[in-house]
């Protein structure tokens, strides 16, 4: 194939279906082109703040446009804030996939506060992009509001040529100046009028993802010109993209209508090089869910442990598939990688990082191969590994584009192995087990987030053999030989009629690295007795003014919760999934203050779509309970904002009703006499984190008393108020020594799963397991409690002294109190 070395330009390349894509940003002009090349002839780069190769390691080389793209002509046109410096330059930065790497453009100015900049990009793809003063991201637009995560970047969806325009509210070294921001509302519906959940919308620097009943807001929005998409995250339905105006210090209206897409079957092939390590699994990351993408409040973020692997062909020996499907009408951009977006990523001819793109039209087999997994100037270093338990085995680095865990290769029994590609030198790393960079990372001296091991490399590679000699909470103790119930539970029938919820709730944050523990830790569940599993659903409170509630912290995308329903559902199991809108710092100032009535309007249309969503979801997978979070008002103090929330509460429930038909309760009680909200319920839910001794020593028989105590006293009067059994949505008491007395909460360093180990509390799993029976004792005497949930049940056993009952003492006593409570019935 012909080619010709570009002079004096930086290139971002995409290869279609063989033919190779990149913007060229030409600085002189503010023009941003898009031109074809052949395969392996890409360029990409990390943004500006990260360290690059050694310089001299890249070329790009290109070749004569090809058809099969259609390229929108797209004239960007950004008016900065007023307070912007008048010596200073504009630059863009677009994005290469998600947001790991791409390239900066100079943009034009054109008047004081106006600049532009002209680019060609594929009809169907996302452009993901963000906007700095002198290429200095401190000096990088940030987010408007109060409380926000962190500016990320923008979107567009590319749906044909056309003129852009919008603003930017304000840049992160300066201030707000004044009406630089509106609010934008709408509803996306199709063509019937039926709501469309789990879009993606686009506004300025935000995204946000449409409710069960198709509504979005987003807050903050820079007033004036503004482009909104709308994208599918699959395609499943055709993009959309309208110019708007956002009205300063107002709200916008904005609906939009959109159709289907035809879900077209895309197979990806892939040839892996001559050197391909022995073992390695090739691997393919794009930019949609079902190309490996990770949904992050609205937006997208890398993931490894979502990265797709390949399998092998079962005839050709170096050929792999993937197959999937996509939307009529996407352009999906996706690259093949041993490892990350960095890290043994594919590269071409001249060692630069390759991105691929596709156009789906109709069914389609790729032809794709990798030149090579690495770099001229770079040299394996073999990492093998013995792992002290049966984890799977991840590493990570310091480096750029090295934090992410990266999945090694089983050998067999516990040994792990990965070759990785390096820059001669010294090289930092260290291993954790099942992709946990907190729970699982392994324990170094010292026991520090900045430890790690080191090993120098030499010209000619190393081969590097480690044994792992203890992981940070690994468990501390070794169960009894024999384990027995202090007394036969005395279990009377529940007044209700129906068996007993004997519950485990599974860790409150989840990773995507433990799906592969999912199906052996419902087994395990199973096995021990428990009938019911509840599923922690978090979203994030990101911000109190205005209040905002966000999908996609810490939780589950919405294929992976229908897995875990449907994994517990297969293991004959009942679900009780919990709706859990929760701050993403504490304290929040919104529940310890007194609120308008305008403000809790706005607070509970937030969480209103998040249950909503759980209640869709609930229905359409047979789910038997849906758990609201409830709020810690302060102003439940205050009879006139009770009454107020009251009837919030009531109107709620009822729309919930109308979504699903299962039962209902709310996670935590919280009493006042104008709450009779509750009476709406199926069951009074509250959590158990009670105590139930004064010292340490206390025997088994007080702590029983002292339980027996608080049912009668502070549940029952619950019970005979509203004429509801009780569920108790959480039962904690960590294992160390002081349990049974909550001397420690869940965020003490003490017991913290996030914390390296600490020496002065002592481990106890035997008074964790006393206060367990203690209190499901005293629960089976009282028939109108319902249920209960173990807190915080770990998808792999872990021992940081703190809540989880899973491989320890109290596990077994569960495990013998919840047959008894089965057998009754």
């Amino acid at each position: 194939m012909k080619s010709s070395l570009l002079v004096g330009v930086l290139a971002m390349c995409v290869i279609v279906a063989g033919v190779g894509l990149f913007f060229v940003f030409n600085n002189s002009s503010g023009q941003v082109t898009l031109t074809s090349t052949g395969p392996g002839s890409t360029t990409t780069s990390p943004p500006p703040s990260t360290t690059t190769p050694p310089s001299g390691s890249t070329t790009t080389t290109t070749s004569a446009p090809q058809p099969e793209v259609e390229l929108a002509q797209l004239t960007i046109i950004l008016h900065t804030p007023s307070n912007s410096p008048v010596d200073e330059t504009v630059s863009m930065f677009v994005g290469e996939l998600f947001f790991e790497s791409g390239r900066e453009a100079q943009m034009t100015r054109t008047a004081t506060h106006t600049w532009q900049v002209k680019l060609e990009a594929p009809v169907g793809s996302v452009l993901r992009y963000r906007y700095s003063r002198e290429g200095n991201w401190d000096k990088e637009e940030e987010y408007a509001y109060q409380g926000s995560i962190g500016f990320s970047y923008r979107e567009l969806v590319v749906v044909g040529s056309m003129k852009v325009e919008e603003s930017i509210a304000k840049w992160e070294d300066l201030p707000l100046p004044p009406d630089s921001t509106g609010d934008l509302h709408g509803k996306v519906t199709d063509s019937a009028g039926k709501p469309v959940s789990g879009l993606i919308v686009s506004a300025g620097p935000y995204r946000t993802t449409t409710g069960a009943d198709g509504s979005y807001r987003i807050y903050g929005v820079p007033a004036g010109s503004c482009p909104v998409s709308v994208r599918a995250p699959n395609g499943e339905y055709h993009s959309q993209l309208a110019q708007i105006t956002i009205a300063p210090n107002g709200t916008t209206a904005r609906d939009f209508t959109v159709t289907p897409a035809k879900m077209v079957k895309i197979t990806f092939e892939v040839v892996v090089p001559h050197d391909h390590p022995e073992g390695a699994i090739p691997r393919i990351l794009g930019d949609t869910y079902h190309l490996g993408m990770y949904p992050y409040f609205g937006g997208t973020a890398i993931d490894t442990s979502r990265v797709i692997d390949m399998k092998p062909d079962p005839e050709e020996e170096r050929l792999w598939t993937y197959t999937t499907t996509i939307g009529e009408g996407t352009y999906v951009k996706y690259y093949y990688t041993l490892g990350d977006h960095s890290i043994n990523r594919e590269r071409g001819r001249n060692g630069e990082y390759l991105l691929r793109g596709l156009l789906v039209k109709e069914e389609t087999t790729t032809e794709d191969e990798v030149w090579s997994w690495r770099a001229g100037y770079q040299v394996p270093l073999k990492l093998v590994v013995q792992s002290p338990t049966e984890d799977t085995v991840y590493f990570t680095t310091d480096g750029w584009g090295g934090y992410e865990p990266i999945r090694m290769w089983h050998d067999g029994g516990n040994e792990w192995t990965y070759v990785y590609y390096v820059e001669p030198g010294k090289v930092s790393y260290r291993y954790l087990r099942n992709g946990d960079p907190e729970i699982g990372v392994e324990k170094l001296d010292p026991d520090t987030p900045e430890t790690y091991r080191q090993v120098n490399v030499s010209s000619g590679g190393k081969t590097q053999n480690d044994t792992i000699t203890r992981w940070r909470h690994q468990l501390r103790e070794s169960l009894p030989a024999s384990i027995s119930l202090h007394e036969t539970p005395a279990v009377e029938r529940r007044i209700s009629g129906k068996p007993f919820q004997s519950g485990i709730e599974l860790i409150d944050y989840w990773r995507s690295s433990w799906l592969p523990l999912v199906e052996p830790t419902v087994k395990r569940i199973s096995d021990h007795n428990a009938s019911w599993v509840q599923l922690p659903s978090l979203s994030g409170i990101v911000s109190a003014d205005p209040p905002i509630v966000e999908m996609g912290w810490n939780s589950f995308t919405e294929e992976e919760l229908v897995y875990l329903i449907r994994t517990i559902h297969d293991r004959g199991l009942k679900v009780a999934l919990r709706a859990y809108p929760y701050p993403i710092e504490l304290p929040f100032t919104g529940f310890e203050r007194h609120n308008t009535n305008e403000w809790y309007d706005a607070f509970y249309a937030e969480v209103r779509a998040i249950y909503l969503y759980h209640a869709k979801i609930a229905a359409q997978e047979g789910v038997e309970m849906l758990i609201l979070a409830n709020f810690p008002w302060q102003d439940a103090d205050n009879p006139v904002s009770a009454a107020y929330l009251n009837q919030k509460w009531k109107d709620i429930i009822a729309e919930v009703r109308t979504v699903y038909a299962g039962l209902i309760t709310v996670d935590t009680y919280i009493g006042r006499p104008e709450f009779d909200w509750y009476g709406g319920l199926d069951y009074i839910g509250d959590i158990w984190w009670e105590k139930i001794a004064d010292t340490p020593s206390a025997s088994y028989s007080s702590m029983k008393s002292r339980a027996q105590e608080i049912l009668e006293t502070k549940y029952q009067p619950i019970y005979q108020r509203f004429n509801k059994p009780i569920v108790f949505t959480e039962v904690a008491y960590y294992s160390a020594d002081g349990s049974a007395t909550q001397q420690f909460g869940v965020y003490s360093s003490e017991i913290s799963d996030f914390l390296p180990e600490t020496v002065p509390v002592t481990s106890d799993w035997q008074e964790q397991a006393d206060a367990y029976e203690a209190v499901l004792q005293a629960i089976a005497e009282k028939p109108w409690v319902q249920g209960t949930y173990s807190f915080g049940y770990s998808f792999m056993d872990h021992d940081c002294k703190g809540y989880s009952i899973r491989a320890k003492t109290a596990e077994e006593v569960l495990k013998l109190i919840y047959a008894q409570f089965n057998a009754a019935g």
